[in-house]
């Protein structure tokens, strides 16, 4: 299990920029990966869809 990271894709952005999510890689099936992580919160909406097009996630499934 590893800690997912964002991607800094705004060089302008540099000194504001956190690369912390609340989610973590928890491993593979075939060749997919599997991510959990927080319902994102209104103030890291943004960051919660960069994470799903960074990580390449085809699937969202959220629990209520």
């Amino acid at each position: 299990n590893s800690r997912v990271r964002l991607v800094q894709t705004n060089p302008n952005q540099q000194k504001n920029f956190n690369d912390y999510i609340n989610a973590t890689s928890i491993g593979r099936i075939r060749d997919v990966s599997l991510l959990t992580a927080q319902y994102p919160l209104s103030t890291t909406i943004a960051e919660f869809w960069s994470m799903i097009y960074e990580q390449h996630v085809a699937i969202v499934a959220v629990l209520l």
